[in-house]
Order: C-alpha cells, then structure tokens, then sequence
C-alpha cells in the first residue's frame, strides 16, 4: 500500500495504491503530482503491478475493490486495476 500525506492539509494521507509488494519496488516522483511505482517480479510472467498515478485524480487496486467502493467512487477521477 502506498500513502500520501499532504503537509498543507493537517498531515491528511491519502492512499493511491494497493497490491502485494513484489522483489523490484520503487517510486519515484515524475513531477510535483505524478508518481511512477515499479512494483514487479523478473521471473514470474503478468507480475507487473507498476503503474503511473497522477495524485489526486488516479488509484491503483490490484484486485479493483477500491474501484467498486461507493465510499471512493468519486475520490477519484480513475481507478486501475488488474
């Protein structure tokens, strides 16, 4: 799971994206609101979980349960899944 914590929102975190950690993980931030998480497992075919997440407007589920939640439908803009 990856969180953001805005500073200018009295530290409010926000959770862009879920799925199991696999052996190469990184992020990197591509700007000040686009961030690329590699999340994938060399040997394993269709382990690729790596995604670039516009903050804000865009979310990451594995398994789309946060696409299907009534409570996160209109937190976001886009919600991917696999």
């Amino acid at each position: 799971m990856v969180e953001i914590t805005t500073n200018n929102e009295k530290h409010k975190g926000q959770v862009v994206y879920y799925s199991d950690a696999k052996s190469n993980f990184a992020m990197e931030w591509l700007n000040e609101d686009t961030l690329y998480i590699l999340n994938d497992e060399p040997d394993v075919p269709n382990s690729n979980r790596s995604i670039e997440l516009e903050i804000g407007k865009e979310i990451y589920h594995r398994n789309g349960l946060a696409c299907k939640s009534l409570l996160m439908k209109d937190e976001y803009e886009t919600c991917y899944q696999n």
